[in-house]
């Protein structure tokens, strides 16, 4: 999570599309809640950045919540990272 001035975000990253429809299956409904429900929330933007073939993966799920696409490089790509504290 980051803030900037009164907005916050949340950043995450995963292996592959089916990664990200996983965490879409896992939240949505308490997303939805605290957004439609409490109106604590307002969800200005959800964005998806990674390669054309895993952007299709999702595509049927984002498209529901209003996701953006982005298209990364040729080169570049969804990427596996191992966290280390130190």
């Amino acid at each position: 999570w980051t803030i900037s001035e009164t907005k916050v975000f949340c950043r995450e990253a995963y292996v592959n599309g089916a990664g990200v429809l996983r965490r879409f299956e896992r939240s949505g409904a308490r997303l939805a809640t605290m957004l439609v429900d409490t109106g604590v929330i307002k969800l200005e933007s959800i964005e998806v950045h990674g390669p054309a073939d895993q952007l299709d993966v999702i595509k049927a799920a984002g498209d529901s919540v209003g996701v953006k696409y982005f298209r990364i490089l040729k080169d570049g790509g969804f990427q596996a990272f191992q966290a280390s504290l130190f």
